[in-house]
């Protein structure tokens, strides 16, 4: 599951943040990362798009904040601006990979990174996306 399968970024994922305090640029609802940000007309409190979506199921109409109705808005320009400047630890770190990212190119690099893992159609093992070929290439289960 990558972030944008997950929605969100865990905040301890950002790196360089420099004079940006990373709190201000939290969901209210899951205190992760904004990911695709909107917010509300009312209170102008920013969301992941997909947190506030899955909030709305479960509370129809109502604002984390209490608000009369929540309105969907464009996130505040300023937030837009922050996010831009961070740079992030790409989800498969774990497995390999030591690309810092921009928010911005995020999700294109983590849906081409080399260290995500696909299985072998063969002997169904999860095999890194960088030794794919040369696996399936020898491997005795693939006739």
């Amino acid at each position: 599951i990558t972030s944008m399968e997950q929605k969100c970024i865990p905040s301890d994922r950002v790196c360089d943040a420099f004079d940006i305090s990373v709190g201000h640029l939290e969901c209210s609802i899951y205190h992760d990362l904004l990911w695709k940000p909107i917010a509300c007309q009312s209170c102008e409190t920013p969301f992941c798009s997909a947190c506030i979506y899955r909030w709305l199921i479960a509370n129809p109409n109502n604002c984390l904040n209490q608000c009369e109705t929540f309105v969907e808005r464009k996130c505040p320009p300023f937030i837009a601006k922050l996010l831009a400047q961070l740079h992030i630890s790409c989800y498969y770190q774990s497995k390999g990979c030591r690309q810092i990212i921009s928010y911005e190119a995020l999700k294109k690099h983590e849906s081409e990174c080399d260290y995500q893992s696909q299985q072998c159609p063969g002997c169904r093992l999860q095999i890194l996306k960088k030794d794919f070929d040369n696996h399936t290439s020898g491997c005795a289960a693939i006739e």
